[in-house]
């Protein structure tokens, strides 16, 4: 069984939605993502960074009453070559203690040699993040 399609698939939960994306094309939308587990001394949920995205997933339509059902009746799909050549790629979890964590731990959370203190991300520290994600998502 394939755990991918050739189509890429964007849901939502209002027919406007998809309504305003043929008129009008995709519109990134910001959504906060949590890096807590980034910073172990701080309390969960209080280090999120709004992302701006589309999300799109690749799963195969045997699978996609259970997507519906958390994102939305609503859809439209892409072929993959579509997204190919707009550089556009499928969600990816980001796991705790991967090697795609690790990556976004050496960019945003860099400790301080004298102090052995955690620091929050600067605005550099966040666009050098968003450049990686960038290319290591394709």
């Amino acid at each position: 069984m394939n755990i991918s399609s050739s189509t890429l698939f964007h849901f939502m939960s209002k027919p406007e939605y998809l309504i305003n994306i043929l008129l009008n094309d995709f519109c990134p939308r910001f959504y906060p993502e949590d890096f807590s587990y980034l910073f172990p001394s701080m309390i969960s949920g209080f280090c999120k960074i709004a992302i701006p995205m589309i999300c799109f997933c690749d799963i195969p339509l045997s699978l996609i009453h259970e997507h519906m059902e958390e994102y939305g009746n609503y859809g439209i799909g892409m072929k993959k070559e579509w997204a190919i050549r707009n550089r556009i790629n499928p969600v990816i979890y980001a796991i705790e203690k991967t090697n795609l964590t690790k990556q976004i731990d050496n960019i945003l959370l860099k400790h301080d040699v004298n102090m052995h203190e955690e620091r929050f991300p600067s605005s550099q520290d966040y666009l050098e993040f968003l450049e990686i994600i960038s290319s290591e998502l394709g």
